[in-house]
């Protein structure tokens, strides 16, 4: 599961490029600077396999601090069982369970400002009737480089011990990576790097691009308000002017990052308030 959480393999290791929510599992560095955010993923996969997901973030300005808090599954059913010798012997069900604990801070170094971020990972592993739990610890580095849009990112991934079914315990995809994100455009990016996993004894180069290009639905509230004004003084409080909810189906390109409104809907306002 910590392997398939992890979108940073197809876009650069080290996790330079990722920022919020998306830059968990990859570096959590990418945290520094997020708003308040919360998303939901699904992925079905071959052999009946579903990866599914949660997460919620939480900005502390004063501290410059970002917090945020996971929840991820893995689950494959139907898996084939077989004994010693080879025969069929039914079918079982495998599930992975991840509660993750995230916080990401900015801090300036000998006038070089680098955002670190940290994250722990309490996980539980199912198969079949055995279960076993285990830990794993996530620190990345950031840092963009003044008046070039250039970030360097550096991360070690999946630090500490797997789940431990009977008498055996998984060893975890441990890794340490180095990259670099080039932010040609507002929606254009080269992307690249190198990790070395511990565990297989494997040293990864990668190189990419990423292009953005999309639909958005932005919907919510607005309200607007206007001040008071009470013999001639300054103003004193202040009052409801009018309410309105609105919907947009909003068209994103590299020439108009901010997006190109195609469609708006917006219900009359009430009656003013005083």
């Amino acid at each position: 599961m910590l392997d398939r959480s992890a979108a940073a393999t197809a876009v650069g290791e080290g996790g330079a490029f990722l920022s919020g929510l998306d830059s968990l599992g990859s570096n959590p560095a990418g945290l520094s600077g997020a708003k308040r955010e919360w998303n939901a993923t699904y992925r079905q996969m071959p052999l009946d396999t579903r990866l599914n997901g949660t997460a919620l973030s939480w900005p502390l300005q004063p501290i410059h601090t970002t917090i945020a808090i996971s929840y991820t599954t893995l689950r494959s059913e139907g898996l084939e069982r077989r004994t010693e010798s080879g025969e069929h012997a039914g079918e079982f069900n495998h599930e992975d369970q991840m509660v993750g604990l995230h916080a990401a801070h900015s801090f300036v170094m000998r006038d070089i400002e680098i955002a670190g971020g940290a994250s722990v990972k309490g996980i539980q592993s199912r198969i079949d009737r055995y279960n076993g739990t285990g830990l794993a610890i996530d620190l990345g580095f950031r840092h963009r480089i003044k008046g070039v849009p250039l970030t360097l990112a550096a991360t070690a991934l999946n630090l500490g011990q797997g789940p431990k079914l009977l008498t055996d315990r998984s060893a975890l995809p441990t890794s340490f990576g180095l990259s670099a994100s080039y932010q040609a455009l507002s929606t254009f990016a080269v992307i690249g790097g190198g990790s070395y996993q511990t565990q297989q004894d494997l040293m990864n180069i990668s190189l990419g691009a990423d292009y953005r290009i999309g639909i958005s639905l932005r919907c919510g509230d607005t309200t607007w308000r206007k001040p008071e004004r009470r013999d001639n003084r300054d103003w004193v409080n202040w009052s409801a002017e009018s309410e309105s909810s609105w919907a947009s189906f909003v068209w994103i390109t590299p020439s108009n990052p901010q997006g190109k409104i195609w469609l708006t809907r917006e219900l009359p306002p009430p009656n003013t308030r005083h």
